[in-house]
This record gives C-alpha cells, sequence and structure tokens, in this order.
C-alpha cells in the first residue's frame, strides 16, 4: 500500500509565498517568487499535481506556529473530493518537534506508515 505522508508541509508552496508559511523557505526552495519561477511551482506542489493516484496522509503539531491549520483546510477544501486525504494533529507538538525521535510524534508517523 502507498501513500504520502507530510510533516507539517505545504501542499501548495505557491499560497505557502502569499501566507509566507515557514517564514521564506517556500521561496527559498523554489528558488524565487511564483511569478518568476511559475514552472517550479506548478511541479513542485503536491495541490497541482492533484488528484494524486495515493492517499496522502498531513500530520501537524498543535503548537506549530509555522503551518496554521487553516492554510491546510484551504488546500484540502480546493483538491476536491476525488483526493484522499488523512489530517490529523499531535497534540503538544511544535514544528520541528515532529522530526524528533523523542516526541510522541513518531508514534504518529509510525501509525501513518502502517
Amino acid at each position: 500500500f502507498h501513500r504520502g505522508v507530510s510533516l507539517a508541509g505545504s501542499p501548495d508552496l505557491a499560497l505557502g509565498v502569499e501566507r509566507n508559511i515557514c517564514r521564506g523557505a517556500c521561496q527559498e526552495l523554489m528558488g524565487g517568487l511564483p511569478a518568476e519561477v511559475p514552472g517550479r511551482y506548478r511541479q513542485g506542489s503536491p495541490h497541482h499535481l492533484l488528484p494524486l493516484t495515493i492517499p496522502q496522509w498531513h500530520l501537524l503539531g498543535e503548537l506549530d506556529p509555522i503551518v496554521p491549520v487553516d492554510y491546510l483546510e484551504h488546500c484540502f477544501n480546493q483538491a476536491g473530493p476525488q483526493q484522499q486525504f488523512h489530517f490529523e494533529m499531535i497534540p503538544q507538538i511544535g514544528h520541528f518537534e515532529m522530526v524528533m525521535p523523542d516526541t510522541i510524534a513518531w508514534d504518529f508517523i509510525k501509525k501513518s506508515l502502517l
């Protein structure tokens, strides 16, 4: 069984630039702003590749100050009903704790991979 798992990720990098998700990391990753390199944003944003043929799991820390839940909800709503999304909020976890193996996040990550 295949699936995509996102750990506090940015499924729409152009919207990420607009909303300043991850404090400028979206445009740094893409090598410019959406108006400057639009093809990179279309190819690099899962949101622009929908519908994917696999389910997507999005895990987000309850205390994440960098990726707001309303941003992810907007991306999910724009995707349409044909895309399978699973969203889970991890309690008492911020943004960077998501990738630390000694936090509760790893229990959720392992579960998302099964």
